[in-house]
């Protein structure tokens, strides 16, 4: 297939196209840019001579005149012949940040704070100083879990010493005559099913296992925050507030 080569008007890149795409649009591949193509102008063609032509003859090249030696250079005795080299290699480990010397195992740069291990560098925080309140505030969970403790357990107590004494008139002495509890709740004929429900010692087992496990948790509860962190959490100060 004849080809053609044109220029492109906006950035001059020489492109070719196949001869028929005369008279199209194309884009230019380096610009981008949108032409018409236009056929190239014809050059004449060279017109040969009749006889041989006599080539002109070549000029001498005049010599080039002698580079005077450059003079040495006197040596100094005092000089060091090799200004480069290596005067002491050292091994020991280094911050890549200030190039302080670390110790083996070392985690943080004394010299620039730098995290070996995180890979970040220190940065300063302002904390604010708790106030008093605060402080009362972030402990009074901790003291009412107590509360809670001494309330639950004492009331597995009130349930079961103090609470039948209360439902029955009579109780120490009705249980003294049957020879315990149980044996009351059975024979007895003047305590109500009712009352006899609420002190039977089954009942008393429903209540001890829940309060056992509420005063787990509200005394584990209570050494985290009274014990293991009795301050408040540290609050970080922004510098654009000052």
């Amino acid at each position: 297939m004849e080809t053609i080569v044109i220029s492109c008007p906006e950035c001059d890149k020489q492109i070719r196209a196949p001869a028929d795409a005369v008279g199209k649009k194309i884009r230019c591949k380096s610009c981008e840019h949108v032409f018409l193509v236009k056929a190239p102008a014809k050059t004449p063609a060279p017109i040969k001579p009749a006889g041989p032509v006599a080539k002109p003859p070549k000029a001498e090249k005049p010599a080039k005149p002698a580079t005077p030696p450059k003079p040495s250079k006197p040596i100094d005795d005092d000089e060091d012949s090799n200004p480069y080299r290596i005067a002491e290699f050292d091994e020991k480990p280094r911050c890549p940040q200030c190039a302080y010397v670390l110790a083996e195992g070392d985690v943080i740069c004394l010299g620039c704070g730098f995290n070996l291990r995180t890979r970040e560098p220190n940065r300063t925080r302002r904390i604010k100083d708790p106030t008093g309140e605060e402080k009362f505030f972030w402990l009074l969970p901790g003291i009412l879990a107590v509360l809670g403790v001494i309330l639950v357990i004492g009331y597995c107590f009130f349930h079961y010493f103090a609470w039948p004494g209360i439902l029955i008139d009579g109780w120490d002495a009705i249980e003294d005559t049957y020879g315990g509890r149980i044996e009351a709740l059975k024979k007895a004929e003047n305590i109500p099913l009712w009352k006899g429900a609420l002190i039977h010692p089954a009942l008393f087992v429903f209540i001890v296992v829940p309060s056992l496990f509420a005063s787990f948790r509200l005394g584990r509860f209570a050494v985290q925050r009274l014990i293991l962190h009795p301050t408040p959490p540290e609050v970080e100060v922004d510098d654009s507030d000052s």
